[in-house]
């Protein structure tokens, strides 16, 4: 019988493979502060909570920015309404 192991971190190249984005990038969010890595000896790792909170960082910024975006020419229109 085998043992289901839970990643806890991700090394540079697993994070990028798991959130499908660019070396490039993930670095980039590493350098903005928006991506907090850490490290294990030469190993730079991303733990599986941060990961989960850059996510989420960025879909609360993807709706704020979709929603209730309110301009001073549109107004209200197009801003998000509750259904």
């Amino acid at each position: 019988m085998s043992a289901i192991i839970e990643t806890q971190a991700y090394d540079i190249p697993a994070f990028c493979r798991a959130y499908s984005i660019s070396r490039s990038f993930a670095y980039l969010e590493i350098r903005s502060g928006r991506l907090k890595p850490f490290k294990a000896g030469r190993r730079t790792l991303i733990s599986r909570e941060a990961a989960e909170s850059w996510r989420n960082a960025l879909e609360a910024a993807t709706e704020s920015r979709a929603c209730g975006a309110i301009s001073p020419k549109r107004g209200l229109e197009g801003a998000c309404r509750a259904v």
